[in-house]
């Protein structure tokens, strides 16, 4: 019998296609309907949600306006249905159960709260997750064993910056998926598990600072061939670094710093061609390198702190890349390749604490902007480079314990740049540099007389075991935060100048000169009583430390002065005192008018203290300045910034009492504040006088300098468009961060490229969000619009209103595409007031061609789409009524497209 089919009977085939209709129809009715359910259970869950936080927090959703959950703060949607929650710093105590009703969730950021307890196993219902980010808790106890129960889904977990212990289970290797893993900064005191090495597609591993069980790294992480950032500091590991590692050749970032590594460097490791950052330091290493150096993309090389022994390598020379090497405290022998002294990009070098010998290479700062060089305690000879500062860039330099010879070079001399310099134990001769803000230049045969024109701010000079020699400056005696002065052991003679009594010296030491005359009254106490041995000219009023009494006419006489001159200062400052009081508002009696007492509060883990910072606040250091004060580049010895960048933000007296407390309320909402897209506020400083914000430190200086000062880019290229686009999204991530995650929302007033900063990757971030509004609360109305925003950037309503919101930080924000666009200046319109009005105008002309307006470099025509829109989008952007321009979210989501 043959095979009946459907075409055979018609009404079979009527009846399956009638069948077909009904299915697809009910099934497109009930997707229509469960829609509409779906996004009111979806509210519902939200509202849940935020009653299970309380009223404590700052989540607040059932007040707001919008109908639509897709427009509530921290939400966000895919289709109409929430796909994602993003609510870090908002004071959240827990992790609800219900979440995971919103079955389409794939994005939770709840980092930086107070979250506490144990991992959230709830957290297992969430079957679409594919970012979870609980970082910055309060985590505690061990990781659930069946972690792999989490969403198989997942590719981004961070648990980073919790207080997670025991072991890390190995059932974490079943997350397959997995591309991004942050464990690091807990408190995992057991063992970590072999297994992660299967997850094959990781590119991030971050173990690092946890007491884990002493133990050996595992080779399975070879099977990591996608990685590219490795980070397993501080964890205890022994044992060598296995050769199976080395198939993990895409890896871009190695540290496996402060741990117990034993034997010699793996020759692999210098093969890898992708890798940037290399940090061995603080391990127990040895051997030689001798592998042939093909990582020709190192930027930073650190293997200090080990026992590695040899030469180095002449390849090293060829790392055109390279701007940080670190070799200290280790045993290496020989010279200083020529070749390193070529390298372009060299800004750091630490030798200190090795067996070098030789000269250094007499090329040595001539080719890149050098900053740091620190090469004491090695067996350096001969003199120094000529051309050490001849970029003008170098700032500190230790070259003590040596056998340098000869004079210091001119160059160094006419150094400006420097503000620390250590040449003590070699064997210079000559002058020194003056200008300095610690000098430490003991037993190095220098001579002649000292200098009159001091760094204002030197905090140590210490010149002794020298053959300097005659009187004291008198200019001395305005270095009002010296507390160090050593010049024993030198030729200086003549009377020690009585105005030394009244500086804040804490140690002195003029022992060992040809000083004549009295010792300063002030200064004969026990305190200083071994100041001033071995001075045969000098004198006492009262056998102070056995020194012979001054003559007694010359005592009278010099009583007379004293005495005379004191009544004089007395009668004097009656006079200023009651002028001050007809004149000059009083001021509270016991302000110190002399030496400013700075209060410093952290917001981050910092090892630095306020003297560090008031140490770089040099002329020398400044790399920028406003109308809010001065920026400065400051290097941080031994310490896990190495570089910080200080605002020193000068105080008007003007300003009532209220606006101090409101600039510290203001100050501590922004060291709250942790975005990877906002400039960390590390810590600040005040004083009566003065105020102090300290920030990272970003590499790549300001967008505006790379969009407008062509000088500044130092021969690299301008921006491409990629790199623009990438600029613009990160600054809209870190506004719309402070328009819509922070409670209150804080409104930066003052976006421009100058206050969108980058990093080493070009990576940007929001800088100096919001202190042009603290600073002018507490001012006259009219202070407002002086005070808040530059002139090009400022909203229209400026003019008009002193209310403030968020919406002029979007039509600031409007300004800077048009110039990522355009390349013209904010106020650059031509005939038109500002570039906002310029843009509009052309726009609406009839004839209007993109071409005609964008700025020549980026106008290749694979992205001149992608241009248009984001020219459009600052259009938009700049309207000239608040609610007709967009919200930071909403111009957030149109550039990511």
């Amino acid at each position: 019998m043959g095979k009946v089919t459907a075409m055979d009977n018609p009404h079979l085939v009527h009846t399956i296609l009638l069948a077909q209709s009904l299915l697809l129809f009910t099934c497109l009715f009930l997707h229509s309907n469960c829609e509409t359910i779906t996004r009111d259970d979806e509210k519902a869950v939200l509202l849940s949600l935020e009653r299970s936080w309380g009223g404590s927090v700052t989540v607040n959703w059932s007040s707001v306006i919008y109908e639509d959950q897709c427009n509530w703060p921290g939400i966000n949607c895919t289709d109409g249905f929430v796909t994602g929650i993003s609510l870090t710093g908002h004071g959240l105590n827990s992790l609800p159960a219900a979440i995971c009703s919103l079955t389409k969730l794939s994005h939770i950021d709840l980092s930086r709260n107070s979250i506490s307890g144990s991992f959230p196993t709830a957290l297992y219902n969430c079957s679409n997750l594919r970012y979870l980010d609980l970082s910055y808790n309060s985590l505690v106890n061990s990781l659930p064993s069946n972690i792999d129960r989490l969403s198989p889904r997942l590719v981004y977990l961070n648990l980073a910056s919790n207080s997670l212990s025991g072991n890390i289970p190995s059932s974490i290797g079943q997350l397959k998926v997995l591309t991004n893993l942050y464990l690091d900064a807990n408190q995992f005191n057991g063992s970590y598990p072999a297994e992660i090495g299967n997850i094959s597609a990781l590119r991030v591993l971050r173990l690092g600072d946890n007491p884990f069980l002493s133990g050996p790294i595992y080779p399975q992480f070879g099977n990591l061939t996608n990685l590219e950032y490795l980070s397993m500091s501080k964890m205890n590991i022994i044992g060598k670094i296995p050769a199976a590692m080395s198939k993990a050749n895409n890896v871009m970032f190695f540290d496996l710093s402060g741990n117990h590594l034993s034997g010699s460097i793996p020759s692999w490791i210098w093969s890898l061609k992708r890798l940037v950052t290399l940090q061995l330091y603080a391990n127990h290493l040895s051997g030689q390198i001798n592998a042939p150096i093909e990582s020709t993309n190192l930027v930073e090389i650190d293997v200090s702190s080990n026992n590695l022994s040899g030469q180095i390598p002449e390849d090293i020379g060829q790392l055109e890349e390279l701007e940080r090497l670190f070799l200290s405290n280790n045993h290496f022998t020989g010279s200083i390749p020529d070749s390193v002294a070529l390298l372009p990009k060299l800004t750091n070098v630490q030798l200190f604490q090795n067996s070098f010998e030789g000269i250094l290479p007499q090329e040595l700062g001539k080719h890149s902007l050098l900053f740091n060089l620190e090469t004491h305690y090695n067996n350096f000879s001969g003199t120094l480079p000529e051309g050490l500062c001849s970029k003008g860039a170098l700032a500190y330099i230790s070259m003590k314990a040596n056998m340098f010879s000869g004079e210091l070079p001119v160059s160094l001399l006419r150094c400006n740049s420097l503000n620390y310099v250590w040449l003590s134990n070699n064997n210079f001769s000559g002058m020194f540099p003056a200008g300095l803000t610690e000098v430490q230049i003991q037993e190095v045969n220098l001579s002649g007389r000292l200098p009159s024109n001091w760094a204002s701010n030197l905090v140590e000079i210490d010149l002794s075991n020298n053959k300097f020699s005659g009187r004291l400056p008198n200019t001395i005696r305005w270095l009002k935060s010296l507390g160090v002065l050593d010049l024993s052991e030198n030729r200086f003679s003549g009377p020690i100048i009585p105005e030394i009594e009244f500086m804040n010296l804490t140690f002195l030491n003029l022992s060992d000169n040809q000083f004549s005359g009295q010792i300063p009254l002030l200064l004969q106490n026990e305190k200083f009583k071994q100041s001033f041995l071995s001075n045969l000219g000098l004198c006492s009023s009262n056998h102070f430390a056995d020194y012979p009494v001054c003559n007694e006419r010359h005592l009278k006489n010099r009583h007379l002065i004293i005495f005379l001159a004191l009544g004089l200062t007395s009668v004097l400052l009656i006079w200023l005192f009651g002028l001050l009081r007809i004149k000059v508002l009083p001021r509270r009696q016991n302000e110190n008018t002399t030496t400013p007492r700075w209060k410093l509060t952290a917001f981050h883990n910092i090892n630095f203290n306020y003297q560090d910072i008031i140490c770089g606040l040099a002329d020398n250091n400044l790399i920028g300045s406003g109308g809010s004060g001065k920026v400065y580049k400051i290097c941080l010895h031994n310490n896990s910034y190495r570089f910080v960048a200080a605002k020193k933000i000068v105080s008007d007296r003007s300003r009532s009492n209220m606006l101090e407390k409101h600039f510290q309320a203001e100050v501590e909402i922004l060291g709250s504040i942790r975005h990877a897209n906002v400039v960390r506020l590390l810590s600040s400083m005040s004083s009566t006088e003065s105020k102090v914000l300290i920030y990272e430190y970003m590499e790549n200086g300001s967008l505006y300098q790379w969009l407008h000062q062509k000088d500044m880019r130092n021969n690299n290229e301008p921006l491409s468009w990629p790199r623009r686009m990438s600029i613009a999204i990160d600054a809209a991530r870190g506004l719309c961060y402070m328009h819509h995650d922070c409670s209150p929302p804080i409104a930066h007033c003052d976006v421009k490229p100058s206050n969108i900063l980058l990093d080493y990757e070009f990576k940007a971030k929001i800088a100096d969000l919001g202190l042009a509004r603290v600073l002018a609360k507490a001012g006259e109305p009219e202070s407002i619009s002086t005070m808040v925003g530059s002139f090009g950037y400022m909203a229209p309503e400026f003019g008009s209103s002193r209310k403030i919101n968020e919406k002029v930080d979007v039509y600031s924000f409007g300004v800077v595409l048009l110039e990522l666009t355009t390349g013209r200046f904010a106020n650059g319109g031509g005939g038109y007031e500002n570039l906002a009005q310029w843009a509009w105008r052309r726009f609406q002309d009839e004839d209007f061609q993109l071409i005609d307006v964008i700025d020549g470099d980026i106008q290749d025509p694979a992205y001149l789409q992608e241009v248009q829109l984001v020219f459009k989008l600052g259009l938009i952007c700049t309207g000239a009524k608040p609610l007709s321009r967009p919200s930071m979210k909403e111009v957030l989501q149109v550039l990511q497209r």
